[in-house]
């Protein structure tokens, strides 16, 4: 597992456009809170010398949007999974506060709060040295169309 603190999240270390909490919910001492953003860029690189070879790993983004929120509404990311130098493949889409199912997957209820979707799997062959990327990015449907976002 990685937690907020392990990602590399576009601007996460500008107290204007995010702020680190904690929430006694959460397993991690620290969680990213959205203040303000044009864009979501969110990236985590998992070292495949720690993970098990011969082994399949799914990653899931986990969050927890909050009730005042604004410019999650069917709006597409692009999720993707894969060895890092090799991030070639589609990825999946996905809308992260929808209430109709208009994307390829749907985020899950845990049942504690906080939501899961699913980003991809990938298959540790080797266990060999490298590195897995999980990336979660917006998709605008226009150059100048990214709302700013909160929550």
């Amino acid at each position: 597992m990685v937690g907020a603190r392990g990602l590399s999240i576009a601007w996460g270390d500008t107290p204007q456009y995010w702020k680190w909490i904690s929430l006694p919910e959460s397993r991690f001492p620290e969680v990213a809170k959205l203040s303000y953003v044009l864009w979501l860029h969110v990236i985590a690189k998992v070292e495949t010398r720690i993970l098990s070879p011969q082994t399949t790993y799914v990653a899931y983004f986990v969050f927890k949007l909050a009730e005042r929120k604004h410019g999650f509404e069917n709006r597409p990311v692009q999720l993707h999974v894969d060895f890092e130098g090799r991030e070639n493949g589609e990825g999946l889409s996905e809308i992260l506060d929808s209430r109709r199912n208009i994307a390829d997957v749907m985020p899950q209820d845990r049942g504690d709060g906080w939501k899961e979707v699913e980003m991809g799997e990938f298959i540790n062959e080797d266990g060999e040295d490298g590195s897995v990327l999980c990336s979660l990015k917006e998709v605008p449907r226009r150059t100048d169309d990214c709302p700013p976002k909160t929550s």
